[in-house]
């Protein structure tokens, strides 16, 4: 296998670097990260993140409050900003999630065939 092929791990047949498909099998070739992959990522980094966030805007007042007896205001004194800077957060941090999954996936290829229905 030279530089300009890739050899499919189902059939042995090298074909040109950057075809879609296998010449001989038909398994699909994908090189790095799918869109699928990518939008998953997206999707549960920002939401894990919005949730937490959440919970710490509603739930670290009456924490600190009833533990060390202070005088936090509920959702640390920002009201109904605290959604934007949660959404803000869980959208930024969704991003780099998903930008480096693309990263560590860059430069490798993978190949899908599709299981016959038994």
């Amino acid at each position: 296998m030279t530089d300009n092929t890739v050899q499919c791990p189902f059939c042995d047949t090298q074909s040109k670097f950057g075809v879609r498909v296998c010449t001989g099998c038909q398994a699909t070739i994908v090189y790095g990260a799918t869109q699928t992959e990518l939008t998953n990522t997206l999707k549960q980094t920002g939401f894990g993140v919005f949730a937490i966030a959440m919970l710490v805007l509603f739930m670290g007042p009456t924490l600190l409050n009833g533990q060390f007896g202070w005088d936090v205001a509920p959702m640390f004194g920002t009201g109904l900003w605290s959604l934007g800077i949660a959404g803000a957060l869980a959208v930024w941090l969704g991003f780099r999630a998903s930008n480096s999954l693309e990263t560590s996936m860059r430069g490798q290829v993978r190949y899908f065939r599709q299981m016959a229905n038994v």
